[in-house]
């Protein structure tokens, strides 16, 4: 007689629902230029930016501790670190960064004692990883990361803008291993009401639209002024501030990583107008659209 299979082992595992994080990695830019002066000062962005230099003496200060970047050790910074940099001179006071540079067009260009290489990268992994805490993380550059950065830096080299699938999985496979050694309790965030939550990834998704309260009241199946407070209790902003400052945020990203006019910026980011992005962007970043535009490069 057979024996019969427990009851243990009877389920179908199909039935089982797994859930994984929606890691949306957006690639904004990806450089790998000589730069003979970088100084700048409390400069924070709403996208990572990762770092890589060989040679010269470019160093990163947060919290008044610097750090050097060298080829043992790969710099990311998150979303909205407020840091400072420096080659070759003290760092000046204003948010703008002032550099000189130009692209590597060859290999024989880098034993340079006058420039530093500099490899930057800038991306975003969306809500909620995007919120880790402020810092500069350090990561040591081994055998499988200095093959993906001699793989990047060398289809920069080549000067061709469009990056094809290949040289894009190694940046992607390059930021993954680097954000996978940071301690898994960094990423854990504040578990934040369902409703707000949900209320957060739409607005993430839907800046260049008209977002009233109610909007959000309504998906929620609550009053407006209560959905309004418990969106206020978890974020620290009204539900319009919150907007105010996501699509300044998006329009930072444009700026700085296309070719778009203010008239399209402002529109793709939910403004009625340019004077009207130009008037919120001064408010909150203190300078004009413009302006910061010609100012922060990398």
């Amino acid at each position: 007689m057979k024996e019969d299979i427990s009851d243990r082992l009877k389920y179908d595992p199909s039935n089982v629902r797994q859930i994984f994080p929606d890691i949306n990695l957006r690639l904004h830019c990806c450089h790998y230029w000589m730069i003979m002066e970088w100084e700048c000062t409390n400069l924070a962005s709403p996208f990572w930016r990762l770092y890589y230099n060989t040679m010269g003496d470019a160093a990163v200060s947060y919290n008044g501790v610097n750090t050097v970047l060298h080829k043992e050790q790969i710099l990311i910074i998150p979303p909205n670190t407020p840091f400072s940099t420096r080659l070759k001179g003290n760092i000046e006071n204003g948010i703008n960064e002032r550099h000189y540079r130009r692209k590597i067009v060859s290999r024989a260009e880098l034993p340079n004692g006058i420039m530093s290489d500099h490899l930057f990268i800038h991306f975003n992994l969306g809500l909620p990883y995007d919120l880790l805490q402020p810092a500069i993380y350090t990561f040591k550059v081994r055998e499988r990361e200095n093959k993906l950065l001699d793989e990047i830096k060398e289809y920069c080299i080549k000067g061709d803008d469009t990056f094809d699938f290949t040289v894009c999985a190694a940046i992607n496979g390059l930021i993954l291993c680097l954000l996978d050694e940071i301690p898994r309790n960094r990423w854990q965030v504040q578990i934040v009401d369902k409703r707000v939550s949900n209320a957060l990834a739409f607005i993430e998704q839907h800046l260049g639209e008209r977002l009233p309260n109610k909007l959000f009241a309504d998906k929620a199946n609550m009053v407006e002024n209560s959905f309004a407070r418990l969106f206020k209790e978890f974020t620290g902003f009204s539900i319009q501030q919150y907007i105010k400052r996501k699509r300044i945020d998006k329009s930072v990203i444009l700026l700085q990583h296309t070719d778009a006019g203010i008239a399209q910026i402002s529109g793709e980011c939910g403004f009625s107008d340019r004077h009207h992005f130009s008037r919120v962007f001064k408010e909150i970043k203190g300078t004009t659209p413009a302006l910061y535009k010609r100012q922060v490069i990398f």
